[in-house]
């Protein structure tokens, strides 16, 4: 994921060196206005479809680490209730107290 999002951050800086350029040439009187607006519409598209991109993969990662936090938790937990429960001494209750099952 991280080199998803180094990705879309180069590509992102690619597309601002782009917008630039095309303004340069535009001022320079190599462009016409309505190639110099044609072009710099699929820019600003090709902008916002790599923004929506990062919007996407920065949310998946927080969301990554918030679940490994909560299964930190969990972990944390379940080990404090082995260590701090006592286990059941019959054999027929000892089936629910076993949490090795669970993870």
């Amino acid at each position: 994921m991280k080199t998803r999002l180094q990705s879309v951050s180069k590509a992102l800086a690619q597309t601002e060196r782009q917008r630039e350029r095309l303004l340069d040439a535009y001022l320079g009187g190599v462009l016409e206005l309505a190639e110099f607006e044609r072009k710099r519409k699929e820019l600003e598209a090709r902008t916002d479809s790599l923004l929506a991109q990062k919007r996407q993969l920065d949310a998946s990662a927080r969301e990554r680490t918030e679940l490994a936090r909560i299964a930190d938790s969990i972990e944390e937990f379940r080990e404090q209730v082995r260590r701090d429960w006592p286990m059941p001494t019959s054999s027929r209750s000892a089936g629910w107290w076993d949490c090795s099952s669970i993870g």
